[in-house]
């Protein structure tokens, strides 16, 4: 029996792993309803260079795009749609036994994109943080901070979104509707200090 899930990469603008989570965790779910290999996605070819994260090689994309070039089942969002599930694995198993995909000892599936979000993967979050967490010095790093902590507070991690990706806003203009905007390090620090403020000594 061989049968393969292909959770394509994304290639528009070499997202960041964020949005890689998304159809990473959609072929981990689709490959364990489907009793099936997952491949993908290809860190070899992000330009952010994440196969040295996963320890990969950096040509892992052929197999993927041999495996893509042979006649497979594409689950898409429409077919998502039409299974009225929020869940990704109740909606993929749906979707193969409507297409009696399910009986067939060889098949190839690929599955992809954004949509759907973190509500449809939910049951993939422990896949997740197994790979994330045995990724190249995570366990080093994560030691390194939660060694330092005290143990009687809260610890509140933030995700400041800066780097040249990001649109600087100038005073007075609007950001509706721009893709990719920097958010002012004021607001962080307001944040921050909201946190404290309610927290207190805590």
């Amino acid at each position: 029996m061989t049968r393969f899930v292909v959770a394509e990469r994304a290639t528009l603008r070499g997202e960041g792993l964020g949005n890689e989570m998304i159809p990473w965790a959609k072929g981990f779910i689709a490959s364990q309803v489907l009793n099936a290999h997952l491949v993908g996605p290809s860190w070899g070819v992000n330009p952010r260079k994440y196969y040295r994260n996963f320890e990969t090689g950096r040509l892992d994309f052929v197999f993927e795009d041999i495996l893509k070039r042979l006649p497979h089942h594409e689950f898409t969002y429409e077919d998502y749609l039409s299974t009225g599930e929020v869940d990704f694995g109740r909606a993929i198993a749906k979707w193969v036994k409507a297409k009696n995909i399910i009986n067939r000892r060889t098949f190839v599936t690929s599955v992809g994109g954004m949509w759907g979000g973190y509500p449809s993967i939910r049951s993939a979050r422990p896949f997740l943080w197994a790979k994330l967490l045995n990724s190249r010095d995570a366990l080093k790093n994560v030691y390194e901070i939660a060694s330092k902590l005290d143990r009687r507070k809260l610890f509140v991690a933030m995700h400041m979104r800066f780097g040249s990706e990001f649109a600087v806003i100038e005073d007075g203009e609007n950001p509706r509707g721009r893709f990719n905007v920097q958010i002012p390090g004021e607001w962080y620090l307001s944040l921050c200090e909201s946190i404290r403020s309610e927290m207190g000594s805590n």
